[in-house]
């Protein structure tokens, strides 16, 4: 690739992350409103999991002064974008899939990490160590899909565990149990 291919690939690739962040951004404020309306909801029913409250109710803290948010659609994950814009998280407080359900299959809900990306050493952490929090709080294990042995390090660093392998090519589910 010559500098001028390389210079245009990054090019692009930076004004997708900054279409990213301007609609992160532009959504934020409806988000936080349909997300209000839902613990609204959700308090009034007396049928509504408190697990899945108290994870609502941490999103819209974390939203006050550290992420910006947005709603993935029909239910799909929750996108948090550091206030700083240098890391972005996208999870969910999930019913185990198939995939998962011979390792988790005592529980109702777990912490699934969709994607986590951080532009500047360090933040990603940051976000990791918040999500473990929230895992312990909600005494409900972390899950993720890691594709490749880099991935799958920078998460052993933290406690997950490798449980097994999925159908798809080098896919492997991964863990991180509370204590």
């Amino acid at each position: 690739m010559d500098i001028i291919e390389k210079n245009t690939s990054q090019s692009a690739e930076s004004l997708q992350n900054d279409a990213f962040i301007q609609n992160v951004k532009m959504m934020h404020p409806q988000s936080r409103s349909t997300l209000m309306a839902e613990i609204a909801a959700m308090e009034k029913d007396q049928k509504a999991d408190e697990k899945a409250k108290q994870y609502l109710k941490w999103i819209l803290k974390q939203t006050e002064f550290n992420f910006y948010l947005a709603l993935l659609p029909k239910g799909q994950g929750l996108v948090l974008l550091k206030q700083n814009s240098k890391a972005v998280l996208v999870i969910g407080l999930n019913r185990p899939h198939e995939e998962l359900k011979p390792f988790v299959e005592e529980l109702d809900f777990v912490l699934e990490i969709l994607n986590i990306h951080s532009l500047q050493k360090g933040e990603g952490f940051k976000i990791m160590k918040k999500v473990m929090d929230l895992s312990n709080h909600l005494q409900s294990p972390i899950t993720l899909i890691v594709e490749n042995d880099e991935q799958q390090k920078y998460f052993e660093r933290y406690g997950f565990k490798n449980v097994g392998a999925l159908e798809k090519e080098n896919e492997r589910i991964m863990i991180l149990r509370n204590e």
